[in-house]
């Protein structure tokens, strides 16, 4: 029986895409059957590639329960890590692939020779010409959503600005520190992302009216806008949809809808004029618009590790460097990759071990994650990978506030997301790095007040 021990949450992808093959008897693709590798692979030859390699035998949400090659375990760990349809679903919109998706599958072509070495035993791994045409596409793919970077980079630095309205920005503002969103004028936006304490109010779970406890930890609001969804379990697809929330939430602000907003704003003559500058008229869309434009604004780049990425070595210390190349090594830069480090992807929140179950407290829907948006078994558990970005100010982490404490964060992610472990002084080198994550805001470096 098949035993992997030192290669943790991808290996069991790399195995799949290597190996899956023994129960086929045309799983081999012969090579005149693909095209030159000048040529480009098309959507077609790739999924063929991929379903006869067996890939899917694993990595899909119709896993086989067992295989000869596997024990019911692996195949688990496979279909938690990696789902081999989110890039064969998406090949004829490649646009739609996620970094996330493309940092894992670089991360296999270039280590797929450790696993033949491992794994040699089991017949039809990649030919040469297969994985050439494998990397021709993804090296392609990784020029156009990750310009400027090396095939082995799979994060962007923070830009030092992005094109808003500033006359949106100024009603955004308003609007965001306005607590009259709130049915009883106590809660504002800013309430539970404080801009002066990296986004987030430090609560385990936001109080919104009538002193109600919500039933998930906030978010950062700073660099929301790189994230391809909102919410921890992704129901808003931008930052206006995001805004049109809170308000209605009974927990939160408690309103039983905008019209309810709209009406009370429009008694402030002053307010009205001021909106009515920018907007032609008081509606929620407009006034999430303008919240949405405001949240563009709060971005921090020029964080150390930002200069280091654009090329000034000695913007980290030596242990930070330690610390990236460890965050690289165990591929933690697959999952909290793109400009925000986080927020492309919806993955599962212990998949070498039981989070919640080790957990001790008892389970609530807002553990089942992205399960309450789709309604599918595969989604149980599965959130949206939060960004690593101002990560020393923004604790207490995971979805749960699970701690606050960054160190011991790092080695519940190891436990749970990689099923391994890292010496004291590793663990340390990589909170090092994590530091070098805090940005500035307008030419200021971001702090959190005392």
């Amino acid at each position: 029986m098949l035993k992997i021990t030192s290669i943790v949450t991808f290996s069991l992808f790399m195995t799949a895409v290597s190996t899956f093959s023994v129960m086929a008897d045309n799983a081999n693709i012969a090579v005149q059957d693909l095209p030159k590798t000048q040529q480009k692979i098309t959507a077609q030859e790739m999924q063929r590639l991929f379903t006869q390699k067996h890939c899917t035998d694993c990595h899909s949400n119709s896993a086989a329960e067992s295989l000869p090659y596997a024990d019911k375990q692996q195949i688990n760990i496979g279909k938690k890590s990696f789902l081999v349809t989110a890039i064969t679903e998406q090949l004829n919109y490649p646009g739609n692939i996620t970094i996330t998706d493309l940092a894992k599958l670089q991360y296999f072509l270039r280590h797929q020779t450790v696993q033949q070495d491992l794994h040699s035993h089991l017949p039809y791994q990649f030919t040469a010409e297969e994985s050439a045409l494998l990397n021709q596409w993804a090296e392609q793919l990784h020029k156009e959503k990750l310009p400027d970077t090396d095939q082995q980079t799979f994060i962007l630095p923070i830009p030092e600005r992005l094109p808003v309205d500033f006359h949106k920005v100024i009603i955004g503002g308003m609007l965001f520190t306005d607590q009259r969103l709130s049915f009883d004028n106590s809660i504002s936006c800013f309430s539970c992302h404080p801009l002066d304490q990296g986004g987030v109010d430090g609560l385990a779970t936001s109080i919104g009216i009538y002193q109600q406890k919500g039933p998930i930890n906030a978010p950062t609001v700073y660099n929301a806008v790189f994230n391809t969804s909102q919410f921890w379990d992704g129901r808003a697809k931008n930052l206006a949809e995001q805004a049109t929330q809170p308000p209605l939430n009974p927990v939160e602000m408690g309103y039983h809808n905008w019209q309810e907003i709209e009406e009370k704003l429009a008694k402030d003559s002053q307010f009205l004029d001021l909106f009515l500058q920018v907007y032609p008229e008081l509606t929620q869309a407009n006034m999430t618009d303008a919240i949405a434009e405001f949240e563009k604004r709060l971005i921090t780049p020029n964080s150390p590790f930002d200069r280091y990425l654009k090329g000034d070595t000695s913007a980290l210390t030596e242990q930070q460097k330690r610390g990236y190349q460890l965050f690289k090594e165990n591929r933690c830069d697959t999952c909290h990759s793109g400009i925000n480090m986080g927020g492309n992807s919806f993955e599962i929140m212990g998949i070498y071990a039981d989070y919640i179950k080790d957990r001790g407290t008892p389970e609530t829907s807002a553990d089942l994650g992205r399960y309450n948006q789709t309604k599918q078994e595969s989604d149980k558990y599965r959130f949206k990978v939060p960004s690593l970005r101002n990560i020393a100010l923004t604790a207490p982490y995971f979805h749960d506030a699970r701690t606050s404490d960054l160190h011991e964060a790092v080695n519940l992610v190891l436990k749970y997301q990689l099923g391994k472990t890292l010496s004291s002084q590793q663990v340390d080198d990589i909170v090092a790095f994590l530091e070098s994550l805090t940005g500035e805001v307008r030419g200021k470096p971001l702090t959190k007040k005392k």
